[in-house]
């Protein structure tokens, strides 16, 4: 099928742009605090309003009783793919730090901001525009189109482990949901939990969701003026309350730690200074500084998908009981209990703190020759004109992890320029029309491929 480029941009690329307005103005954060939505009343909103559109569009819907998902669909083949999206999204975080509300999409410049442009609303609206190209074109394939639209990606991927378990594996997919050219592989995923009991003259809290490393740390308790004297010699930026002191860093995706500054890394540089100590912040001192790959513990670990990477997501550190979660990102190939468990439990076991697993995803590494890779590659060529950019393995996670027959593709055109789970997160305009293009006609050579 021949992809007429100037129609896709003049009617629905804009159509596609207010897509994702509407997709943005809900704030899809996890919220269980209703059962009756189980990721949340606003996610419900927003799984309501997608999927409306899509029947509007002439596309077939359905929406699972118990709120979990829901999915359109496009044609009549005789195998079944499925592009896997998620319309919920991580916190905003502290609203004060962003220069645009995070539930309006604002375009300034060349930039659109949003909480949602990249992560993964902008893929979301550019993938049902591409689909709705494709029908008003009257494409016919041989493989029936769905587009699964999930609400809990962003925390244990309930939602499309309930619709493997309603409907089984597609024939072939792709989860709109990480980078171009393609991702031939993912790290596994671990979060865990370091916990200790131990009695404290201080506290220390930051964070609250596994998959981000936040941008501010809270110090409360002994010597507070002298941890303050220090951060400010440091040239540390701080800000003393009447509660507590704040220490900022840069908030980042657990899964690019390097692209962030953990505070209380920066706040326990300065303890460990002033000579406040502590088992857990003993640990951290000796183990989680200045490095993102925790070879000290571990050793070397390196495969095809990467070297093992760690982020400092959430801090709990009170008067009796202490607690840390960490993101590992860990080789695709490694043996998870023995290489990783085992040998985290011997290290910590002198500071007196144990690990529990809070959740874990196995890795994989996609056959690099598959038919689909090479279409999907050449579109990004086609549209993109970029052959420098290189497929990746990454880690982090989509919910390719838990499919068989399907890759994360797209939707940074450059990974410089990922916004994800950061403050004013933002995509260029630019990059979401040819996310647009590339979707649009990758779709329509994947599926008419015999």
């Amino acid at each position: 099928m021949k992809i007429d480029f100037n129609l896709l941009e003049e009617t629905y690329f804009p159509d596609s742009k207010k897509l994702l307005s509407q997709l943005i103005s809900y704030p899809s954060v996890m919220d269980e605090s209703n059962k009756n939505f189980p990721y949340g009343e606003e996610n419900n909103k927003v799984l309501d309003f997608t999927l409306q559109f899509c029947k509007d569009m002439g596309l077939e819907c359905y929406k699972d009783v118990d709120k979990n998902y829901g999915y359109a669909d496009f044609g009549r083949g005789d195998k079944l793919f499925v592009i896997f999206c998620h319309l919920d999204v991580v916190s905003p975080g502290n609203l004060s730090e962003w220069t645009y509300n995070p539930f309006e999409l604002n375009q300034v410049g060349d930039k659109l901001y949003g909480r949602g442009t990249f992560d993964d609303k902008g893929p979301t609206a550019n993938n049902i525009m591409a689909v709705k190209y494709l029908k008003d074109h009257n494409f016919e394939g041989q493989y029936k189109i769905r587009l699964f639209f999930g609400l809990d990606e962003e925390n244990e991927n309930r939602c499309v482990k309930k619709y493997l378990q309603d409907f089984g594996q597609p024939d072939l997919g792709y989860v709109p949901d990480a980078c171009f050219p393609y991702v031939f592989g993912e790290k596994s995923l671990a979060w865990i939990n370091i916990t200790g009991e131990e009695n404290l003259e201080y506290q220390i809290k930051s964070g609250d969701t596994y998959n981000i490393v936040d941008g501010k740390a809270e110090y409360q308790g002994i010597k507070k003026a002298l941890v303050k004297e220090n951060l400010n010699k440091r040239g540390i930026v701080n800000k003393d309350t009447s509660e507590s002191l704040e220490i900022y860093g840069k908030q980042t995706h657990a899964g690019l730690p390097d692209w962030g500054i953990s505070p209380v890394l920066l706040l326990c540089e300065s303890l460990k200074d002033i000579k406040i100590s502590g088992d857990m912040v003993s640990f951290i001192n000796q183990y989680l500084q200045n490095n993102y790959d925790l070879k000290a513990i571990f050793g070397p670990i390196e495969d095809d998908s990467g070297t093992l990477t760690f982020g400092l997501s959430i801090v709990e550190i009170n008067n009796t009981q202490q607690r840390i979660a960490l993101q590992l990102d860990i080789p695709a190939t490694i043996d998870y209990e023995k290489d990783i468990i085992d040998k985290l439990s011997v290290a910590l076991k002198p500071f007196n703190l144990k690990v529990q697993t809070h959740h874990y995803n196995q890795g994989f590494l996609f056959d690099k020759e598959h038919w689909m890779l090479k279409i999907m590659h050449k579109a990004f060529l086609d549209i993109t004109k970029d052959s420098q950019t290189p497929p990746c393995a990454i880690g982090g996670g989509t919910y390719a992890k838990e499919i068989d027959n399907a890759i994360a593709f797209g939707g940074a055109l450059n990974l410089k320029n990922l916004t994800l789970h950061g403050v004013n997160e933002w995509v260029y305009e630019e990059e979401f029309k040819k996310q647009l293009f590339i979707y649009t006609q990758a779709l329509s050579e994947i599926c008419s491929h015999h």
